[in-house]
């Protein structure tokens, strides 16, 4: 069932969600707030289909029927995707008038969806137009923001938002080639040298362009569906769907790259704890070490591992502008390898 795993996890807010869609009190705007971003979309599916499903079944959606089977594989009539856009990151002002416009638009009688993926990157003139919508909310529509950080929202939003937290209190970190990644990063200490950096920076960039064409392969996939169904609309709407895809994949990119560096982060955060005296079994995330044998490496001194720290901390905040990738990465491993 589509909110099967979810109800097992959290069973009062899913429970609630269907008493809601059982006595026709479904409120227009949801912002589902969580820390795993792949959950956050699978909830907001789930979510859809329960309150669309033609065939509920043992108090969820069915997944299986018309209604359920478009919108799992994003082909709902009645439904408009935001996503960031640009290098910046950003849902642009347009992309909040262009989802205005559709929502005012008939439907046939059916709900109008508007999903909004890391609405917290809508920058200020986006969020105060977004205001106008949640305000003036047009008929069977059904809003739905998701964000992991909702601080970053204007207040004004959140307040005219139902909030689903589906907080797990944990980063997963399953990338493909994360346990490599590891490997390289844990050799990397004060001392090693401009051959062991070169080697880690390499591979670093490696992974992150695997990461990248992963990204490209797997919007394609969509996309190449989304442009045979509207093969007959003409070349402004080709168009843009191919800017869309454009936009999609730099996002999911980005959204994979900061796994990546969280993954950096969380291991020199992990080595100045146990240059502390923390035992492996008792940091955050002691599955980093699965891949390394035993207890990975041995603890570094305070000082070279808060330096390590600094230095990883400084490349994600370089990393946040419009940086030369492979260079910052370059530099970063070659300032953690110093020998003094």
């Amino acid at each position: 069932m589509p909110l099967g795993e979810f109800r097992n996890k959290y069973p009062a807010l899913v429970e609630r969600l269907w008493q809601a869609r059982c006595g026709d009190r479904i409120a227009h705007a949801y912002m589902i707030t969580g820390d795993q971003p792949v959950a956050l979309e699978q909830f907001a599916l789930g979510w859809s289909q329960m309150c669309l499903c033609t065939a509920p079944v043992n108090n969820d959606a069915c997944g299986n029927c018309e209604t359920c089977t478009r919108l799992a594989n994003g082909t709902y009539a009645y439904q408009q995707v935001l996503k960031p856009r640009s290098k910046s990151r950003q849902i642009l002002i347009e992309q909040i008038r262009e989802l205005e416009h559709y929502l005012h638009l008939k439907s046939d009688g059916q709900i109008k969806i508007g999903l909004i993926h890391d609405a917290d990157r809508m920058n200020e003139a986006s969020q105060n137009a977004f205001l106008k919508t949640l305000e003036e909310p047009s008929p069977r529509t059904l809003l739905l923001l998701l964000t992991g950080n909702t601080m970053s929202l204007l207040p004004t939003i959140r307040s005219r938002c139902q909030t689903l937290s589906i907080l797990q209190n944990r980063v997963g970190y399953d990338f493909t080639g994360r346990d490599e990644l590891i490997r390289v990063i844990s050799t990397m200490t004060k001392g090693k040298g401009a051959i062991v950096a070169a080697d880690a920076a390499l591979h670093i960039v490696a992974t992150l362009q695997s990461l990248k064409k992963e990204a490209e392969t797997e919007v394609k996939q969509q996309h190449r569906s989304l442009a045979a169904q509207s093969a007959d609309l003409g070349q402004p709407v080709q168009k843009r769907l191919d800017d869309e895809f454009l936009a999609h994949a730099a996002t999911l990119y980005l959204s994979r790259r900061e796994s990546l560096f969280s993954v950096v982060h969380t291991w020199f955060a992990q080595e100045y704890l146990r240059s502390h005296g923390v035992d492996v079994d008792h940091l955050p995330h002691p599955e980093l070490y699965g891949c390394l044998g035993d207890d990975g490496p041995p603890p570094l001194n305070p000082g070279a591992a808060r330096r390590s720290l600094d230095v990883t901390e400084g490349l994600l905040e370089s990393l946040r502008f419009n940086v030369d990738e492979p260079l910052a990465i370059e530099d970063f491993c070659l300032q953690v390898c110093a020998k003094v």
